[in-house]
């Protein structure tokens, strides 16, 4: 079974227009409490009964105990965010999707990079647990800090475990002192920038752009990529100019809102 698969039930078994949720599982399992995902049945048009759109998604909420459900929808869906909000729904991220049709006129980069040894796993794990500020876990004045950045921790040490011939890590720095690294993953030939994060003790605004360029040219040179994207964050400006110098564009942007169950014990109080 694949832990990552979302399984998709219909808020109302008599209304699927009040579109469908899901347990996060993932997510679920590492923070300790249940977290989900909420998506229209059609992003183009609401549910015709506001009411009933409220009560099907607190009584979902509420039969499976979940404590934060989110939802994106296209950042221009503005009939859309009114009823999230007015649904009780909390605006949390911008978030965007970056792509690279084609990987030509890379930088040449000043440094090294490498695959990973053992002795970097801990460091690895370091980096990814304070290297973080934005994303909707970390942008909701609700979530603990603690366990959003648990996320990304435990988020490196799966992927050191399941690397193959199509997921990648790159590290830069010497082994046993990584300074950095990048979580790819190859779909024939476009990269999926799955995650990347510089120690914050070596962000001298230099070695993110020359880990980036490094990585992107090993996978095109070595792998047949031709082609990359990425999730990002709208608040994150230096990621944002660092993929536009690189020749990525912002085709999707999407709003990001959570739910908060009323009855949590985890979040953090409402202020």
């Amino acid at each position: 079974m694949n832990r990552f698969a979302l399984s998709y039930s219909p808020l109302s078994p008599i209304a699927p227009e009040l579109g469908r949720a899901a347990i996060l599982p993932w997510d679920s399992e590492h923070f300790g409490f249940a977290v989900g995902a909420y998506a229209p049945a059609e992003p183009s048009s609401l549910p015709v009964q506001e009411a009933a759109f409220r009560d099907s998604v607190w009584n979902w909420m509420q039969e499976r105990e979940v404590e934060l459900l989110s939802c994106s929808v296209p950042a221009d869906s503005f009939d859309w965010i009114a009823r999230l909000e007015t649904s009780g729904f909390r605006f949390v991220d911008l978030a965007l999707t970056a792509f690279a049709r084609k990987l030509v006129h890379l930088p040449v980069p000043r440094i090294g990079i490498r695959r990973p040894s053992p002795d970097d796993a801990p460091h690895l794990e370091r980096i990814a647990g304070s290297a973080f500020r934005f994303g909707r876990y970390h942008a909701d004045p609700r979530f603990p800090r603690s366990l959003a950045d648990g996320r990304y921790r435990r988020w490196i040490r799966n992927a050191l475990e399941s690397q193959n011939e199509q997921e990648f890590i790159f590290v830069s720095g010497p082994p046993g002192k990584p300074t950095g690294f990048i979580h790819a993953v190859i779909h024939g030939t476009a990269i999926d920038l799955r995650l990347a994060a510089v120690d914050p003790a070596e962000n001298t605004g230099i070695l993110g752009p020359h880990l980036f360029t490094a990585v992107l040219g090993i996978l095109r040179d070595k792998h047949g990529a031709r082609s990359a994207k990425a999730r990002l964050s709208a608040g994150n400006i230096s990621i944002l100019s660092l993929y536009s110098s690189l020749g990525f564009l912002f085709p999707q942007a999407d709003a990001v809102f959570h739910l908060h169950s009323p009855t949590s014990k985890h979040l953090l109080p409402a202020t």
